[in-house]
């Protein structure tokens, strides 16, 4: 995360306030070739949204959109900004390219009402779609319009009733809210769903510890330094990949051969084709 990147930083403010600990933003150049690296990976029990087949996708918005992707999983959503600007250009009724600008620009930081935009277009364009609802529901939390954020929180469960940062982002806001009480249930369910969510875990531990609930309050703050010195948690950050499959970028669906293995290589390996063979440069 970038220091001027006023949204972003509102994001990693949210978990703060909330007492949910975020992952810490990752370096790294760059200057470097944006090459396809694996994505990210999902939890037990959960799947990334499904795009559309490649043959209902946009033709004009293909290429575009394999770029801006590739660089927003380099962490690059500045650069990635045409290229998803241009793929919503070619398919401007399509739900999953405004879903991507919507994300882009939520990732930038820079706009939070042009990314709240693009995610309510994407919404109001394939109602089916829970990325678009969590979406706005994050930017209306960091906004402070944490009543908002819970209203699109509901249709974002029930469209994805199985994913665990769902239920934490609800308990967030309630707890932001001054009720933690309420907020434990949510905090509950979610590392019911993803016992990895070492965030989930901590935030639990805190509204247990408002509550003057003093043995929970252990319990779920020793589970949650286990997970973090096993190295094998998942923390809420700010940076892609870090908010759940549900605030992952909707892409075509690979072509046998056509673009990159679906499956990661052993470590060290080239991963993807760079950017420059999406253009066929």
């Amino acid at each position: 995360m970038k220091s001027g990147d006023p949204l972003a930083a509102w994001v990693l403010a949210a978990g703060l306030l909330a007492g949910c600990p975020v992952a810490p933003p990752r370096g790294g150049s760059t200057d470097e070739p944006p090459v396809r690296p694996a994505a990210p990976a999902a939890g037990p029990g959960e799947a990334p949204e499904e795009a559309p087949a490649t043959a209902d996708w946009p033709e004009a918005a293909l290429a575009p959109t394999l770029r801006g992707v590739a660089l927003l999983e380099q962490g690059r959503p500045v650069e990635a900004e045409p290229a998803l600007a241009a793929a919503a250009e070619a398919g401007p009724g399509f739900a999953p390219v405004r879903f991507n600008l919507g994300l882009g620009r939520y990732l930038r930081g820079e706009s939070p009402a042009g990314a709240l935009a693009e995610f309510r277009a994407a919404a109001g364009l394939d109602p089916s779609l829970p990325g678009p609802r969590f979406g706005a529901a994050c930017i209306l939390e960091a906004l402070g319009d944490t009543e908002g954020a819970l209203k699109a929180l509901e249709a974002a469960r029930d469209l994805a009733p199985d994913e665990a940062t769902v239920p934490f982002v609800r308990g967030r806001c309630l707890r932001r809210m001054g009720r933690p009480e309420e907020a434990i249930p949510h905090f509950g369910a979610a590392t019911r769903l993803d016992p990895l969510l070492s965030s989930a875990w901590y935030a639990l531990g805190q509204a247990e510890q408002a509550m003057g609930h003093a043995g929970p309050a252990r319990e779920a703050l020793a589970e949650f330094q286990r997970l973090r010195a096993s190295g094998a948690d998942r923390a809420w950050g700010s940076e892609y990949g870090e908010q759940g499959p549900l605030l992952v970028a909707l892409e075509p669906t690979p072509l046998p051969g056509a673009w990159w293995p679906p499956v990661a290589p052993p470590e060290g390996a080239r991963t993807a084709r760079a950017l420059a063979d999406f253009d066929n440069d």
